[in-house]
């Protein structure tokens, strides 16, 4: 099957049926409403140990009244190598392996294949976006060193940049309005004796304008300019889901809808925070993940310190 055939059936909209072996029977159903792609073989033998792979499961099921394996491949972006997997693990079979030894040596050959294709998704491509534009910034203002240590977001910090005479919670959007998510009940929390902001970036798609950039155009701006911290950068990077491997899958360019706005997360601030949720909410150790959607829209910006002053002040729609 050539993969302009795999992407005809896809779009077909209909699951389709493929006999692929008669010995041992082996069967592929392409199921476009699951997104997956589906083998099924007689059960016989040990089951395949699957539980560490994201995007393969096994269970029983049944074709025809018998009583069956069923490997599922979650197909996303990556039709055609999840449909390699599965010919090469029919292939093992043929030649007289078990399915679980057949899936496993199909592994060692296609686990990388079937992962390279797991792209950013767009809601954090663009946080990415927000967050590598704010730390090129500070490698022009406050240099390397501090800018790398700064950079906490790969971290899984509860802020995205730790400075000298502040934190910073970066959130981009592609909404008119600056309405953000904020996935936590400590993320807009200030640490003991610090202050913190939110820097908002509006962000739109820009075709092929100019003054405009995409994620890979945006890592391949940052790394030339890095000294001895280009090893943590692409650590980090690759922390956050991204791969070199997949440069052409950031093809979207964008560029500033408006002028980066700054807010001081103050008493006043509308925040949802584990202080706050303790005092109005009974019993509030059972209240756990908690994520909620905040409209900065109408709030006044202010001027935040140096070295954020001339990043959320810029005149200009240009990134």
């Amino acid at each position: 099957m050539t993969p302009e055939t795999l992407n005809a059936y896809f779009a077909a909209g209909t699951p389709t049926l493929q006999t692929l072996s008669v010995d041992p029977h082996c069967w592929l159903r392409i199921d476009p409403i699951r997104d997956e792609l589906q083998l099924f073989t007689p059960e016989t033998g040990d089951l395949p140990d699957l539980v560490a792979y994201e995007r393969l499961k096994v269970n029983l099921d049944e074709m025809d009244g018998l009583a069956c394996y069923r490997v599922d491949v979650e197909a996303g972006d990556a039709r055609y190598e999840g449909y390699s997997f599965i010919a090469a693990v029919v292939d093992a079979m043929k030649s007289g392996k078990t399915l679980a030894a057949a899936v496993q040596g199909a592994l060692r050959t296609f686990m990388d294949l079937l992962a390279k294709r797991r792209r950013l998704t767009p809601e954090r491509e663009q946080g990415l976006i927000g967050e590598l534009l704010l730390f090129s910034h500070l490698l022009d203002t406050v240099g390397e060193h501090e800018a790398m240590q700064a950079w906490l977001g790969p971290q899984s910090e509860e802020h995205d940049f730790v400075l000298a005479t502040c934190d910073v919670e970066v959130k981009t959007t592609l909404s008119e309005k600056r309405v953000h998510m904020i996935n936590s009940a400590m993320q807009l929390q200030p640490s003991p004796r610090r202050v913190l902001w939110l820097i908002s970036i509006q962000l739109t798609k820009a075709g092929a304008a100019d003054e405009s950039v995409s994620l890979t155009g945006l890592v391949d701006n940052i790394r030339p300019r890095l000294g001895g911290g280009r090893e943590s950068f692409d650590e980090y990077l690759r922390r956050l889901g991204w791969r070199d491997d997949d440069v052409d899958l950031y093809r979207t360019k964008y560029m500033l809808r408006s002028q980066p706005a700054a807010y001081l997360v103050d008493e006043e601030f509308p925040a949802i925070t584990r202080p706050r949720i303790d005092i109005i909410v009974p019993q509030s150790h059972f209240v756990g993940a908690i994520s909620y959607r905040i409209d900065v829209s109408s709030l006044p910006a202010s001027v935040p310190p140096q070295p954020l002053t001339e990043f959320a002040m810029t005149s200009r729609g240009e990134i």
